[in-house]
């Protein structure tokens, strides 16, 4: 079907606000060829292409057909290439053939600037609506010189999703696709409320996508830590030097507070309020260091000790422990 005969595609309300019948048979006859095209399937789901999903996710037939009764088709989808159809050509060039124009052949020997012209194309918008990206690509740097904003709109709403289509994994491409997608609804000429409610619902898990947990990405842990270090300096005249002996500091005392006793407060060891002495298990031939007062908690359980761990309780006995010593020396 040419997409000339496509127009029933953006005429889905009559006079009285139901769906026309000319709608309703344009998709059923949508899905019908969409089933047919088994190479462009998953299963026995295809490609959505309502305003919602724009051809990003696979459905089953029926909700499909809710979402395009209920979203309508995106826009400007006259050729339904992403259901296999091979009209790609005309719909690239599509304006120039209105204007009778012809499409120059692509003589450029440079690699770099041939990738561009082969996404972009000579004469791929009409005249007025984008720079001549041609003269864009830098044949030294491998970069883009010479867009004005409105260019870097368009190659990143309209050129940046076909670009990297084939060269970035799923996921990422999905990603810059998805935000390509949200500028450019973002920036369309109608705008409803619907499409709004929708965009600010979808931009954080776009972002998500992109950039990651918001942990990482936020300054606040880090701006308290510079807090706690700025309340270091005792002496202003050498900050460096306070802060990294008052770092110092902290870090020898935490570590040497794990060898204090049971009873001691400190960091990371709280002292119950109403200590009790815990329960000491004092049995005939037990080592003191393993006499210390603690409380049961849980059920027994038992497992074998790994060799690391039984290194660590040997070294740790030679070290601590009384009834050692005179062996040792």
């Amino acid at each position: 079907m040419s997409n000339l005969k496509r127009g029933w595609m953006y005429e889905r309300f009559g006079g009285r606000g139901g769906i026309l019948s000319s709608f309703i048979t344009g998709v059923n006859n949508f899905i019908q060829y969409a089933c047919s095209q088994k190479n462009r399937m998953s299963g026995d789901k295809i490609k959505c292409p309502c305003k919602k999903c724009h051809n990003l996710k696979y459905m089953n037939v029926e909700m499909v057909k809710y979402h395009l009764f209920q979203y309508e088709f995106v826009e400007n989808y006259f050729v339904w290439k992403y259901q296999g159809e091979e009209d790609v050509i005309d719909e690239m060039y599509y304006v120039n053939d209105l204007h009778g124009g012809t499409q120059p052949e692509l003589g450029y020997d440079n690699l770099y600037q041939q990738m561009v012209l082969d996404v972009a194309g000579p004469n791929f918008y009409q005249d007025g609506y984008v720079s001549n990206l041609g003269k864009c690509p830098d044949t030294i740097t491998k970069k883009l010189y010479g867009m004005k904003s409105h260019d870097c709109h368009v190659f990143m709403q309209r050129l940046l999703p076909i670009a990297f289509r084939e060269l970035l994994p799923s996921n990422v491409w999905q990603a810059l696709t998805e935000l390509s997608l949200f500028f450019k609804d973002l920036t369309s000429t109608t705008l409803r409320v619907d499409d709004m409610e929708r965009l600010e619902a979808d931009i954080p898990q776009i972002l998500s996508k992109i950039v990651g947990p918001v942990q990482y990405r936020w300054m606040y842990p880090f701006e308290r830590y510079l807090g706690t270090l700025k309340r270091m300096i005792g002496n202003k005249a050498s900050v460096e030097g306070s802060i990294c002996e008052a770092y110092l500091m902290t870090e020898s005392t935490l570590l040497f507070s794990h060898y204090f006793e049971p009873h001691v407060l400190t960091r990371n060891h709280n002292v119950d309020r109403n200590d009790d002495g815990g329960i000491t298990e004092d049995l005939e031939g037990n080592l003191s260091i393993f006499t210390h007062p603690g409380r049961l908690w849980g059920e027994t359980r038992k497992r074998n000790l790994s060799l690391d761990e039984i290194k660590a309780a040997q070294t740790y006995i030679l070290l601590n422990c009384e009834e050692v010593e005179p062996f040792v020396r």
